[in-house]
């Protein structure tokens, strides 16, 4: 099995074929992913109104999601990414994107809940480099 690749704040196709190799990613498996797209796209809405559903069945996420708007622009996040996941092409735009994202939907719900408080869970990160520690003191200048 392939060492687990440390994180950064950037993203190079070295280390895009590192992760793919971490993961065990093959010709196979973009295959497989590829063959479900139109199942995908046919059930993207439903799929993704249902998981919303069931968070909203609960309390605590409910509380957390109770903004019309920022839940909109939360479900059409998750369905464009969910649909992603089908399409093919996870190259370094891909994994780039991916970086971003989590920054951007933190600001964005930092905004539509008025938060005073974040608190950012990075157990697991194998590593926090100065790349990635100078991306999180951002992202917390950006929220403060």
């Amino acid at each position: 099995m392939a060492q687990q690749p440390s994180v950064g704040a950037e993203v190079s196709e070295q280390k895009v074929v590192r992760r793919k190799a971490f993961l065990e990613f093959r010709d196979d498996d973009l295959a497989n992913l590829v063959s479900i797209n139109d199942v995908a796209r046919r059930y993207a809405d439903s799929m993704i109104d249902d998981f919303y559903k069931h968070l909203l069945s609960f309390k605590q996420t409910s509380a957390f999601l109770h903004d019309a708007q920022g839940l909109e622009r939360i479900t059409t996040a998750q369905q464009q990414y969910f649909l992603r996941l089908t399409q093919g092409n996870y190259n370094l735009g891909y994994a780039e994107n991916r970086l971003h994202e989590p920054i951007e939907q933190l600001l964005s719900a930092v905004r539509a809940n008025r938060a005073k408080v974040v608190v950012m869970d990075i157990t697991g990160v194998q590593a926090v480099d100065s790349k990635v520690g100078n991306h999180l003191v951002q992202a917390a200048e950006a929220v403060a």
